[in-house]
């Protein structure tokens, strides 16, 4: 009697897993924007780079802070992608040390670095008028140019452009 039960339990056991099986829906493949991870960790990511910067110029204070979304250029992006433009403006006592300090800790995503003003031109091709003096670093989080006029203490402005993310 238990050998019968338990042969027809199996039985419906293994009727039950091919059904589920032969109804479910076959995995689907992620578009590259799927995969992107959400705007708000986006902005972490760069908020941590930019905190990384501050702290290499001593007594900073932000003086203004700036955010805007926008939609994203790349290919297959859609409606669903988008990246932040933030500007933040932060006074130092010690521009110099803090810029040569940056250029030493970043010195593998530096893109461009002047003493004039001029058309910084970004990897993908954009350009930004600098007023004066420049750095301007790359990497998958964003870009993140610095603005500042040379003396030794005032004002740096901070232009960043970050990676694209989900709109979720």
């Amino acid at each position: 009697m238990f050998t019968r039960r338990a042969t027809v339990l199996t039985a419906i056991l293994t009727a039950s897993l091919l059904v589920s099986c032969a109804t479910g829906e076959a995995p689907t493949t992620q578009t590259e924007s799927e995969l992107a991870p959400h705007l708000n960790s986006v902005l972490d990511e760069s908020d941590d780079v930019i905190e990384e910067i501050m702290a290499e110029f001593p007594d900073t204070e932000v003086v203004a802070r700036e955010f805007n979304i926008y939609g994203c250029d790349e290919p297959g992006a859609g409606d669903s992608m988008g990246h932040w433009i933030s500007a933040m403006a932060f006074s130092t006592t010690d521009i110099p040390g803090g810029v040569k300090a940056v250029r030493e800790k970043f010195a593998d995503i530096e893109s461009s670095y002047g003493t004039k003003k001029q058309a910084v031109a970004y990897a993908d091709g954009t350009t930004w008028p600098a007023p004066s003096h420049h750095l301007l670093l790359e990497d998958e989080s964003g870009s993140y140019l610095l603005t500042f006029d040379g003396q030794a203490s005032g004002i740096v402005q901070t232009r960043v452009d970050t990676a694209c993310g989900q709109l979720r």
